[in-house]
């Protein structure tokens, strides 16, 4: 009798084990943490990355040339220095890829479908209206653009890429939290030194992988929840000024400077009227992406070319009044109830 009741306990404290270490495996592995809803710090800074985009194309260089005033100028690099990685690390740590064919089909719809209509939509006032236009381009051009270097949205390009790649990556260095962080090494090295191959857009892919992997990295360790950080109200200002410091004084850490301002973002997030203001617009990000060269353009001309506005806080002013809250307004209010728009721009 007492040699079953012992048996009985060891068998219990087994089942117990195996379905905790089941369960800590399913929280560590990006493949088993789809994330489930939507997060609200995602959005926000899925949001607020969209919006420095946006912002930082409204600094334009024709027909006037804001990049000559020094404010201007500086307001534009420090844009640059985050936005982008913020976009590939967000996209990273919402990765997952169970069944490789499902994967692949839902990237096509997701992000090639939008790229190849806005480019072909592109293509015809590049090459009609081109005096009108920042970039003007012959069809031939453009379509040698679109099939190899990344057309006029060389984001998309690039995160499909990427996305193609990425699994065969993670397979290799998932086994352990280690190696996953060893890969982070490599590939910020790999992001410091470049690839010089502009075909298929493969150098960009190489420098923004570090920030997708980055990414897949801090979901894999954190289990797919993001930190509720508790900062000193004189952290964030001596966040950014670090980052300013290094981005305005310093030389080749644009991996630092880049992971210096996504923390401070992130740091933006945990204040709610920063979570609700952009968070609303984080579920619109690609398609306010895919609006902006064609808002921009009418925006840019209305100010300068009719208003003959040459202020340039209020050309930028105007221009995200147009590109950015006119342009969210319109997808979520038109666009979006349309099913056919829905496909065309890549909404789910």
């Amino acid at each position: 009798m007492t040699q079953e009741l012992w048996l009985c306990i060891i068998a219990h404290r087994t089942s117990h084990i195996a379905h905790r270490t089941s369960h800590i495996a399913h929280r560590t592995s990006p493949n088993s943490l789809p994330l489930s809803g939507r997060i609200q710090e995602i959005d926000a800074l899925r949001g607020f990355a969209i919006f420095l985009v946006v912002l930082g194309h409204s600094i334009i260089i024709f027909p006037i040339n804001l990049h000559e005033n020094f404010y201007c100028n500086s307001i534009f690099v420090w844009l640059s220095s985050v936005h982008m990685p913020m976009m590939f690390m967000i996209s990273g740590f919402c990765w997952s890829c169970r069944d490789y064919g499902t994967y692949i089909r839902k990237k096509f719809l997701r992000i090639a479908v939008p790229y190849i209509i806005f480019n072909l939509i592109d293509m015809f006032p590049r090459h009609i209206l081109s005096s009108f236009v920042n970039r003007p381009l012959l069809i031939s051009e453009s379509v040698m653009k679109l099939l190899f270097f990344g057309g006029q949205y060389w984001f998309l390009y690039t995160l499909f890429v990427i996305f193609m790649i990425y699994p065969l990556i993670f397979r290799l260095a998932s086994s352990s939290r280690t190696t996953m962080l060893i890969l982070c090494a490599a590939l910020a090295v790999l992001a410091v030194y470049g690839v010089n191959i502009s075909a298929f857009m493969i150098g960009s892919a190489a420098h923004y992988m570090f920030f997708f992997h980055a990414g897949v990295t801090a979901k894999y360790i954190l289990g797919g929840k993001l930190p509720d950080v508790k900062i000193p109200a004189f952290i964030l200002p001596v966040t950014f000024v670090i980052w300013l410091l290094l981005l305005f004084g310093t030389q080749g850490f644009g991996i630092i400077v880049a992971l210096i301002g996504i923390s401070a973002c992130y740091m933006m997030t945990q204040y709610s009227i920063f979570n609700r203001i952009f968070s609303r617009f984080g579920e619109y990000s690609l398609q306010l992406y895919l609006l902006n060269g064609f808002t921009l353009g009418i925006s840019r001309a209305i100010i300068c070319n009719v208003l003959h506005v040459s202020q340039p806080a209020v050309i930028i002013a105007f221009n995200m009044l147009i590109d950015f809250f006119a342009s969210y307004l319109l997808i979520k209010y038109v666009f979006a109830k349309s099913r056919i728009m829905r496909v065309i721009m890549g909404m789910p």
